[in-house]
């Protein structure tokens, strides 16, 4: 399995960190493929920050999304679509077409993924107009066999795969628009490129048009955000919860009562088998019953306070079944099983922390000269078990994911000071004033990843970045340690 990360402010409230990876379909020889990814989140510990999410158990912290990476150019050599060529073949055969209608759009919008991925590499690729020339060859080539068809015989084609069709020759108009102002290009090319795809969009794409002509930029805005979800959202995961908790506790608190149950039952024999004299027997039963009354209950507390406390260490805070939609040679879309994903929680347990990241740590605080803050610690991790045989029924993507991960400061600003402070500085004159400065804190951010390459050899990559922050927001992002730094194999 092959991974990369990549990390950016999103906006002023929200970290933005990517993971990409590659299922390798070719490891048979492991029953699964497994991911684990772990955020060491360090705070200043007097603003108190994790012991207010601890209460939240975090959750809200993470907004996580996850999809599917833009199928592989292999999928649509040539332009090839085959459920839309065998959807325009079948002419007046509704009923026959209806059948495979899903089929058609998803696939559609599989290809619009596949395209916008190749229009997106060209830039810094230095391909230039040659790249371009060629991607565009391929918008043609598909405008030509399937949405100029699907358009001129309206009264054979859904309302629906005419949408499909139509939106995606929208949305790639537009990717292709903006990637020729982007990419590095002779004057005279782009204005030919421009001006051969600006004729296009004003006899087939009228809301475009209308947009080009009127420079609505917000409708502009709004209406390409539409349609960037109606493609991308068919590449999104589809994740159902599983209920674990509640019945973990349950068990556990049965187990509690039946263990009280037992002491209570054991001194219920001992008052049978007391001694023979009357009053001393008296007493022994009913001391007996006392303490029996007494430590019922609290053997029972005990017992769920342990077990309870065993469980947070051991199964997970969440956990969830991942479901994508196949791409079936024959029958109906259907949601098949990816896999597991586990989510665990911790805060302020510093003994969990690994000998990796301890030393991460050390190598940022010996390049760090100023005094060393007091921190807590907000330790969030992620395992992804991905099922076996899942590659074959995917093989159009190879399994690629993309995941994307949303911190949220929003817990943090209101523990925060003012965004500006005043402090007297002295110049070379010996002259004091006072100057405005932001007032700022540090949340250094230690990411952690771990990857199964073959029987008994994990992979695993580390990264740290620092989150600069105060009352208003993210003021920027700083690496601590240069990119790809420490990479190394673990046999275990």
């Amino acid at each position: 399995m092959q991974f990369d990360l990549k990390s950016r402010v999103r906006d002023r409230n929200q970290l933005e960190v990517t993971l990409s990876y590659t299922h390798d379909s070719h490891e048979h020889d492991l029953e699964r493929q497994q991911l684990d990814l772990e955020f060491f989140l360090f705070t200043p510990r007097h603003l108190g920050i994790a012991n207010e999410l601890k209460k939240k158990r975090g959750k809200q912290l993470f907004t996580n999304y996850m999809r599917l990476a833009s199928p592989k150019y292999q999928f649509f050599r040539n332009c090839e679509l085959e459920f839309s060529g065998r959807y325009l073949s079948l002419g007046s055969k509704m009923a026959e077409k209806d059948q495979i209608r899903k089929l058609v759009i998803y696939e559609s919008k599989l290809f619009t993924s596949y395209l916008d991925h190749a229009f997106k590499g060209l830039l810094g690729s230095g391909d230039g107009k040659q790249g371009l020339s060629k991607c565009y060859a391929t918008l043609k080539n598909y405008r030509e066999k399937y949405v100029r068809p699907v358009n001129h015989l309206r009264s054979l084609s859904g309302d629906d795969v005419k949408d499909a069709f139509n939106f995606s020759d929208e949305y790639l108009s537009n990717r292709f628009m903006l990637l020729t102002l982007q990419i590095d290009l002779e004057e005279e090319d782009r204005k030919q490129f421009l001006n051969e795809e600006t004729i296009y969009r004003r006899e087939h794409l009228k809301s475009a048009s209308e947009i080009d002509s009127k420079g609505d930029l917000e409708s502009y805005r709004v209406h390409l955000s539409r349609l960037k979800d109606y493609i991308f959202k068919s590449l999104f995961l589809q994740l159902k919860e599983v209920k674990t908790e509640k019945i973990y506790k349950n068990l556990f608190a049965s187990i509690a009562a039946a263990l009280a149950a037992v002491f209570a039952n054991l001194t219920r024999i001992e008052q049978f088998q007391g001694a023979e004299d009357f009053g001393l027997k008296f007493y022994t039963v009913f001391g007996i019953a006392v303490l029996a009354y007494v430590f019922k209950d609290r053997i029972k507390d005990h017992v769920k306070e342990y077990f309870n406390s065993w469980f947070k260490d051991r199964v997970p805070d969440r956990e969830f079944k991942v479901f994508y939609k196949t791409f079936p040679r024959k029958g109906e879309l259907e949601a098949q099983l990816l896999g597991k994903i586990k989510e665990y929680f911790k805060f302020n347990d510093f003994r969990a922390v690994p000998s990796e990241i301890k030393y991460l740590r050390q190598v940022i605080e010996r390049e760090d000269k100023r005094v060393k803050a007091e921190s807590s610690l907000i330790h969030y991790r992620k395992r992804i078990e991905i099922q076996p045989d899942t590659s074959q029924s995917a093989s159009h993507n190879n399994l690629g994911f993309i995941d994307q991960f949303l911190i949220n400061t929003y817990d943090f600003l209101p523990h925060l000071g003012n965004p500006s402070k005043n402090f007297i500085v002295a110049d070379e004159n010996g002259e004091s004033r006072f100057v405005e400065t932001s007032k700022s804190y540090y949340f250094d951010l230690l990411i952690r990843m771990s990857v199964q390459q073959e029987k008994g050899v994990r992979c695993e990559r580390m990264e740290a970045v620092r989150m600069v922050v105060n009352k208003l927001g993210i003021l920027r992002l700083q690496a601590l340690v240069p990119e790809k730094k420490f990479i190394y194999e673990v046999n275990y």
